[in-house]
């Protein structure tokens, strides 16, 4: 599932498909790299995504599913409007269905928990 959904994937299919994978880091590109591969991508992670939702919500309550990520926003709300469609045709009875939700952080991520590392390790060490 998370090769799947990867960004490296998606990029790695505009490139094979012909476009700039840097487009995917650019906002006002969304018409740039509409169309079959973006909309593969985003059915397919979604579709993964959604299963990995369901699990996790029905061994401990989440309340939301957070999606986030170094993309446009474009691309993160089709992806979420996706995810939760898919959770919508799942039969998950007796699980409640988690909030799928924009993160705010956006491409910041990334550093923002590699700089919790350390403080992780000092005040919650395994």
């Amino acid at each position: 599932m998370l090769n799947v959904a990867s960004l490296y994937e998606l990029e790695a299919m505009v490139l094979k498909g012909g476009g700039d994978p840097d487009t995917l880091r650019q906002e006002g590109a969304d018409g740039r790299i509409r169309g079959a591969v973006l909309d593969k991508w985003i059915s397919t992670t979604a579709r993964n995504l959604a299963i990995a939702a369901a699990a996790s919500a029905s061994v401990v309550e989440i309340e939301a599913v957070l999606i986030d990520g170094a993309m446009p926003r474009w691309v993160s709300t089709s992806l979420i409007r996706e995810v939760a469609a898919e959770l919508d045709r799942m039969n998950i009875t007796g699980v409640e269905k988690p909030e799928v939700v924009q993160g705010k952080v956006g491409s910041t991520a990334r550093s923002i928990g590699a700089a919790m590392l350390p403080i992780h390790a000092q005040y919650f060490p395994s």
